[in-house]
């Protein structure tokens, strides 16, 4: 008994942790009506100038970063599966389930599209897209071929080239620079455009979900790193140089190579994956009765009130490399018990470093952010702890007028002169009120009420 005395204590005593990341709901003009409009999103892409909305309908919706809407194109008969933009936010490109791989310009308002006989799953612009002439692209899917797509100059004919096959199909694919990643029923491949070869194999797991049940998220954090998230696992791949000794021994290598340094697993499955600072940011969502690992290692892991049947909450998680877990937020999902985990997206602007998450849905897209000082000075204040607050606003920089050194302390003089500690109070004088006669008259006065 005096143990379990002792763990209640325990618990008592541990701190709440602050938030990490603040969330706001976006208000998207195709989404707002959903009475008389019917319109589910299905994918989304972020760049710099605009974010771009793909529906289940077909329709590719370009909007502002406030959720409005810019235009929108409605070239596809079927769900829109992925959404590409180049660098400089000029062209966009959306594959489909229709068999279709559209190209939209965004200023010169052409439209080009290129049909397939199977649905398309994905489709990756080359980053430079508006400024190369041969306008090249990558797009594959149910087909099995992952296609590479140029123009040319000349004869301003198109030619379809096949970029690789035989693997099943392609599930997702990735260009950053002058690096192609894809992921096919075998695993990911990664391919250098300069040197025309595979650089890069990395197998599926054994054991691992079907590959067609959960979205694989391919993202380039830099230009030679790729985190991958597929189903239950995560693997961080950096493409390096290869020794040249290897390249003697072996001159049909590649000059490059990936290597895999971090490697982990999960127990959810992962919806999307991000980089967020020196941790990784993870969309996940726990499935009811979901089944953990393969063959002896398998085990069951219910979901407390799974019974039901109904789809849980989706949730952010920070984790560090190995997978430790930092932080968890529960999202407030609209709907989410309708929803699987295919059915949501986390999306960032994959161009730039900016800590701006988007989290989709089929009915509403939520922003995540990190916290700020201000975010904390805040979480501090809501649960009284004055003094932390003071140090905070004291050694960091926060911007909200409320934050003030003087609005703050003042706070914190309340606090003590309502726990009786007067000589904290009066001692804190100086730093807090400063050259403010109106401020030392009104203290003085309080104290004086007080009898001190």
């Amino acid at each position: 008994d005096d143990d379990d005395d002792d763990e209640e204590e325990e618990e008592e005593e541990e701190e709440e942790e602050p938030p990490q990341l603040k969330y706001n709901r976006l208000v998207v003009e195709p989404l707002k009506d959903q009475v008389n409009n019917q319109e589910t999103a299905s994918g989304m892409a972020v760049c710099n100038k605009f974010l771009v909305l793909g529906t289940h309908s077909g329709k590719v919706h370009v909007l502002d970063n406030l959720g409005h809407l810019i235009n929108s194109h409605s070239i596809h008969t079927a769900t829109v599966n992925e959404i590409s933009v180049d660098l400089n936010g000029e062209f966009i490109a959306a594959c489909g389930n229709d068999g279709k791989v559209s190209i939209m310009g965004i200023y010169d308002k052409s439209v080009a599209t290129h049909n397939f006989e199977r649905p398309v799953k994905s489709v990756a612009l080359e980053p430079t897209y508006g400024s190369n002439q041969a306008r090249p692209l990558v797009a594959g899917g149910m087909g099995e071929v992952l296609h590479y797509i140029t123009k040319s100059r000349f004869l301003r004919t198109t030619k379809v080239e096949t970029l690789h096959q035989g693997e099943g199909k392609i599930y997702a694919v990735q260009w950053r620079k002058d690096l192609i990643a894809w992921a096919n029923d075998a695993g990911i491949k990664i391919y250098d455009t300069i040197s025309e070869q595979r650089i890069c194999r990395i197998e599926r797991p054994d054991g691992s979900p079907r590959p067609d049940v959960f979205r694989c998220d391919l993202c380039f954090e830099t230009d030679d790193t790729l985190i991958i998230a597929w189903g239950n696992w995560v693997r961080i791949c950096v493409i390096r140089d290869r020794d040249p000794v290897e390249r003697i021994a072996d001159p049909t290598l590649p000059g490059r190579r990936g290597e895999i340094t971090h490697s982990f697993e999960t127990d959810f499955f992962i919806c999307g994956v991000a980089p967020f600072g020196a941790n990784l940011l993870l969309l996940a969502y726990e499935a009811p009765d979901m089944v953990v690992g393969a063959g002896a290692n398998a085990k069951r892991k219910p979901r407390p009130g799974a019974a039901n049947g109904a789809a849980p909450r989706p949730e952010l998680r920070i984790v560090k490399r190995d997978g430790q877990e930092i932080a968890c937020d529960s999202l407030n999902i609209k709907d989410h018990h309708k929803w699987f985990a295919t059915d949501y997206r986390l999306e960032h602007n994959r161009q730039t470093r900016e800590n701006i998450y988007y989290i989709l849905s089929p009915l509403e897209i939520i922003i995540a952010k990190p916290c700020d000082d201000d975010d904390y000075v805040s979480w501090l204040l809501k649960r009284f702890r004055y003094g932390e607050a003071l140090n905070c606003v004291r050694t960091h920089n926060c911007k909200k007028p409320e934050h003030s050194l003087q609005a703050v302390g003042e706070k914190y003089l309340t606090h003590l002169v309502e726990v009786g500690d007067y000589k904290s109070a009066s001692s804190s004088f100086k730093e807090i009120l400063g050259t403010n006669a109106g401020l030392w008259e009104k203290w003085i006065s309080i104290l004086e009420k007080a009898g001190q």
